[in-house]
């Protein structure tokens, strides 16, 4: 489903997802740290982040739905980076009082030049080191998933 077999050059994204959800999100290995892309969205403020999931379709499981809207809201289809093992990441909580499920992959760009197409539904893109990502953030659990991503990346035996 994944490209599994591209040469890649350290950027990584990671990927979201109930009533489940799903989603990608982006990281990289800079020269002076791993930057994490993050979609500003039209939901919230223009200085504010949120890793806006994707509702999961009928016939689709949260990877597929993650691929999905990775494609329709960055332009990245499933050639343009290949899922890391080892990484996921499921955040439970309630919104207007129904349970919401979010899941975290992360994936890796095979090409760093690979330019991010935004939808319509948000305004800006930006690549940001872990710290700055979380600033952005409002949410604890979302600056926790981060962080627990960063950490999977820096420990990884393979080098981005």
């Amino acid at each position: 489903m994944t490209n599994q077999n591209c040469k890649t050059d350290g950027r990584v994204l990671s990927v979201f997802n109930q009533v489940r959800f799903s989603k990608v999100i982006g990281a990289y290995d800079s020269g002076t740290g791993v930057r994490y892309c993050v979609i500003l969205g039209a939901r919230r403020t223009a200085s504010s982040v949120s890793l806006y999931p994707g509702h999961v379709d009928p016939g689709e499981d949260d990877l597929q739905t993650a691929l999905r809207e990775t494609q329709e809201e960055a332009g990245l289809g499933v050639e343009h980076f290949r899922i890391l093992e080892g990484y996921r990441k499921e955040l439970r909580y309630m919104v207007n009082s129904q349970p919401k499920t979010v899941v975290y992959w992360l994936a890796e760009l095979c090409d760093s030049s690979t330019s991010v197409r935004l939808s319509e539904e948000h305004q800006d893109y930006r690549w940001l080191g872990v710290e700055e990502a979380c600033q952005l953030s409002e949410y604890k659990d979302l600056q926790e998933a981060l962080r627990e991503a960063h950490s999977f990346v820096l420990n990884r035996q393979e080098p981005l």
